[in-house]
């Protein structure tokens, strides 16, 4: 019974290093997603202050069209 007892399964090295594979598969899944999250935040804000952008020179022109008929 002792000898039952005393019996520790140890891992091969083939094993370990499956392991460790998986693991900088999965850390470099993470670090993808993360990037095309930043990246698509970053898309968004562009158009969005492009957006802003164009509007203010559609209300500069609209004023300015609109002050040029006033001031006849």
């Amino acid at each position: 019974m002792d000898s039952l007892d005393n019996h520790i399964e140890t891992r091969s090295p083939e094993q370990n290093s499956w392991g460790a594979l998986i693991a900088i598969v999965v850390i470099m899944a993470i670090v993808v997603v993360g990037a095309f999250y930043a990246w698509g935040k970053r898309v968004a804000q562009e158009q969005r202050a492009a957006l802003t952008g164009v509007e203010a020179a559609v209300d500069t022109a609209t004023t300015t069209v609109a002050t040029t008929t006033r001031s006849k």
